[in-house]
């Protein structure tokens, strides 16, 4: 009868978080349709290799000479199950994604919810789901939304089931098989496997740390096998790496400064409040609140006690170096991060006002329904964009190439993971040439049939980087357009598509 009473208390106690979970779960799931398949060259890939591991294969899809695919393959991996159930059924793959993204929220908040009073939680809740920056991914196949869910899942294990302390064989084997699919599905899942093992250094759980590590270098094994053999090194973007890295020290340092600008200005003026909905023209308040969120954050992240709160500061301040270093730049990189920032911002206000005085509260309420209250009009245009917008991004130039070419023709194009999604058609993503008579020469040799551009935006790279993704292009574009060796077959300005073949 107790424990009877009981439940009914603890359900009636979280009757309105339940409420509120069930709200954000349909708003993420109509807003899963903002981005139409296909608008990311990632979602294509992703489920490309899905299909490949389903078939036990790791080899590119879309390649000509069926080369390894060397791109991190834990969203593949996790998508696999539900690209089997959907086939080609995307919209239901965007959902699975939407909730993935949710789920790993959800999750962070289950580990975290403990620092903070029955009357705050709500609102760390809301912070954490209700905002129009999260929603904007939700049903994108990309790997930021997969990281979210292992990395808190991970965390879950640990700290929540107590496994840091409890840990069996048959636990370390798991959680070593999760941060080895953490590292496969983002590199950067690599500082959070370091911050667990200098935890269990620091602890001295010597047994811990070797089963642990011994788990994530075994699940990692294949991966690293099939990188070595085909490229001769184990891969994790490592010509990317050097690219900030060569610059001067001083070149260095202001692109630095100039990402952590630019993130931090993201996560605090367009992200968990968006200043433009209050201030068209923000100017100097935009400074007025990322310094005066910045006090809190900075606050929450120095005062450290529990265990947990280590692991995640460690994680915090390598994760956010590894950003401001990194050779390119894009909001999407701050999507994992967005859980933390509101976590240390929420942890800096309960030590600005302790919660007994309800001053916490007051000033988490406030925040959270500014916070709520900004992104209302962008909630509404994803919502009302994902409902009327095509599942697929328009296709009628892949059309076209499947019409007029034969299914062993070798395409040329930096496009060439959408070409195969859309037409079955393989290739190559460039033929590596200093002119556009040597481009055409050797592409005659590989008895190239067709050369496909389609106008694209790169991933910015940082201050002073010089992106080669987008110079390659560039040179791709020039190559083509020398009339001498190049002629045009169709052009399609609305997806700013050209077709070219030799002459």
């Amino acid at each position: 009868m107790n424990g009877n009473n009981s439940y009914r208390t603890w359900f009636t106690g979280n009757i309105f978080t339940f409420a509120g979970l069930a709200g954000i779960l349909l708003i993420y799931g109509l807003s899963s349709n903002y981005l139409a398949f296909g608008h990311y060259d990632d979602d294509v890939k992703w489920v490309l290799m899905a299909r490949q591991f389903l078939r036990f294969s790791y080899a590119s899809p879309w390649s000509f000479f069926h080369t390894p695919e060397l791109t991190n393959w834990g969203t593949a991996i996790i998508i696999a199950p539900i690209v089997a159930v959907a086939g080609n059924h995307v919209l239901l793959i965007k959902l699975f994604m939407s909730g993935l993204l949710l789920s790993g929220i959800v999750l962070f908040y289950s580990v975290t919810r403990h620092f903070f009073a029955d009357h705050e939680l709500p609102f760390y809740l809301f912070a954490l789901t209700a905002n129009s920056f999260l929603l904007s991914f939700s049903g994108a196949i990309i790997s930021e939304s997969a990281y979210i869910f292992i990395f808190s899942a991970i965390l879950y294990l640990l700290y929540n089931r107590d496994w840091l302390n409890q840990l069996t064989p048959v636990r370390a084997l798991t959680v070593g098989a999760m941060c080895s699919l953490l590292l496969l599905t983002r590199t950067a899942g690599l500082l959070l496997i370091a911050c667990i093992g200098l935890e269990f250094l620091l602890k001295r759980e010597y047994k811990n740390l070797f089963f642990v590590a011994a788990a994530t270098a075994l699940f990692s094994l294949p991966y690293f096998i099939v990188s070595k053999t085909a490229s001769g090194e184990v891969s994790f973007y490592n010509k990317y790496w050097t690219l900030m890295m060569a610059l001067p020290v001083k070149t260095i340092f202001e692109s630095a400064v100039a990402n952590a600008l630019y993130y931090w200005k993201g996560l605090t003026c367009l992200t968990h409040i968006q200043l433009v909905s209050f201030f068209p023209r923000a100017g100097i308040i935009k400074y007025a609140v990322m310094a005066g969120l910045a006090a809190p954050f900075i606050l929450g992240i120095i005062r450290i006690r529990s265990r947990i709160e280590k692991t995640l500061f460690m994680y915090t301040v390598s994760y956010g170096a590894l950003y401001v270093l990194w050779s390119y730049c894009a909001p999407r990189y701050a999507l994992p991060f967005y859980p933390l920032y509101i976590f240390w911002v929420f942890r800096g206000i309960q030590r600005i006002a302790p919660s007994k005085t309800y001053v916490a509260f007051a000033i988490m309420a406030t925040l959270t329904v500014v916070s709520v209250l900004s992104n209302v009009s962008s909630v509404k245009k994803i919502i009302f964009s994902s409902l009327r917008s095509p599942v697929l991004i328009s296709h009628e130039s892949y059309d076209w190439l499947a019409a007029h070419s034969k299914t062993d023709d070798l395409i040329v194009s930096m496009d060439i993971a959408r070409i195969h999604y859309f037409t079955g058609r393989k290739g190559v993503s460039f033929v590596p040439s200093d002119s556009s008579s040597s481009f055409a020469a050797r592409a005659k040799t590989l008895n190239a049939a067709y050369f496909f551009i389609r106008d694209s935006e790169f991933t910015n790279p940082a201050p002073h980087v010089r992106d080669p993704i987008a110079m390659q292009y560039k040179k791709f574009i020039s190559f083509v357009a020398d009339k001498r060796y190049f002629a045009p077959l169709y052009i399609n300005e609305s997806e700013g598509v050209r077709i070219f073949t030799l002459r």
